[in-house]
């Protein structure tokens, strides 16, 4: 149980925060059509990338990630801060509040769109990197902690 204690929160927190860098890296990428300022219609390159139906992968990895940082906080119960605080940033920066909220806010001059608004997988990609950052840096945090209390 010792391993699964200490290895755990080291592999979701790798795993999340590769996740949130490729999320972030490929959305800005299929986003470009959008943000290099086409014109408004219901064709054209970005009309094509907003109905495209592969954005729901996006919440699959962000729920994916979400379970794993609760499994790491309940391995982990002696200390589960960077867990439990990278599901407060999951839950803050989640797929539907990046698709209705953040993403038009920032990317769309505050327009929902009809289909997928532009830019949306920004924001949760980066909630789940910094949900993976929290967890590694946390973890190393209480790993020097409980090495300095075994030297004394």
């Amino acid at each position: 149980m010792t391993r699964l204690t200490s290895r755990l929160p080291l592999a979701v927190g790798v795993a999340s925060l590769a996740a949130g860098v490729t999320t972030i890296v490929a959305s800005i990428a299929v986003w470009q059509p959008c943000f290099d300022g086409e014109p408004e219609g219901n064709y054209g390159p970005c009309a094509v990338v907003q109905s495209a139906a592969e954005f729901v992968v996006i919440f699959w990895l962000w729920a994916a990630v979400f379970v794993a940082l609760i499994v790491s906080a309940i391995v982990t119960r002696a200390q589960p801060f960077g867990a439990v605080v990278g599901i407060a940033v999951l839950l803050a920066l989640n797929p539907l509040g990046d698709s209705f909220a953040i993403s038009p806010a920032l990317f769309n001059k505050g327009e929902i769109s009809w289909d997928t608004t532009p830019g949306t997988g920004i924001a949760t990609g980066t909630g789940i990197a910094v949900a993976g950052i929290l967890l590694l840096t946390t973890r190393h945090v209480t790993r020097r902690a409980a090495s300095e209390r075994a030297a004394v």
